[in-house]
């Protein structure tokens, strides 16, 4: 099934109906909990993050901030 694009995206929504923002920062998260929760150490989970182009904040919720 092809990607729902066109009414979708005029209006900044992904195909389920998410806001395109919400989807990347849900990513961000995910993918900074998954490198935190593979690393060695605090030195080995930042040069991760770096080289990902993640910061810590991103394994961050708001309720947590």
């Amino acid at each position: 099934m092809e990607p729902m694009t066109g009414f979708f995206m005029n209006f900044g929504l992904d195909s389920i109906g998410q806001k395109q923002g919400e989807s990347d920062r849900i990513e961000r998260y995910r993918a900074a909990r998954t490198v935190a929760a593979g690393s060695i150490d605090a030195a080995d989970c930042a040069l991760l993050l770096e080289l990902l182009g993640l910061e810590p904040k991103d394994g961050f919720t708001v309720r947590d901030r």
